[in-house]
């Protein structure tokens, strides 16, 4: 009977272990909420800029290194990859919405060129944003 009692008492020391292992690896790392939405604010407002990692990283106040690895970490995406899925919703939005110009929605949402901005969006949605705002209409 004392044998079937210590297997009970290791089997919860093992699950109480465990929960407190998940509970440490959880907190650790990423960004504070207060320094993602600074982020986001910053590139929603200057979506149509060039937005370099030196000027993320600084917002963050850390390392480009350093900010990278807990910026994947907190989104989820590189912030290359953020960055740029913002600007297709943009894009996508106003080929819905407005008449603009290709080259004019390309522009406004950052893209250096209209071909640069086609390939981008191609790659993202599958469809060039003529065919895009062709389906929508």
């Amino acid at each position: 009977m004392a044998e079937g009692w210590a297997i009970q008492a290791l089997a919860h020391i093992a699950r109480v272990s465990e929960k407190n292992h998940q509970q440490h690896t959880e907190l650790r790392g990423g960004l504070p909420g207060r320094s993602l939405r600074r982020l986001d604010e910053y590139v929603h407002d200057n979506l149509a800029h060039p937005i370099s990692l030196a000027e993320l990283s600084s917002i963050a106040g850390l390392s480009k290194r350093h900010f990278l690895r807990a910026f994947q970490e907190s989104v989820g995406s590189t912030p290359y990859h953020y960055v740029l899925s913002l600007r297709i919703n943009e894009a996508k939005r106003r080929l819905s919405e407005t008449e603009d110009s290709i080259t004019d929605v390309a522009l406004a949402t950052g893209f250096s060129h209209a071909q640069h901005f086609s390939t981008s969006f191609r790659k993202a949605t599958g469809l060039t944003p003529s065919s895009f705002r062709q389906r929508r209409e």
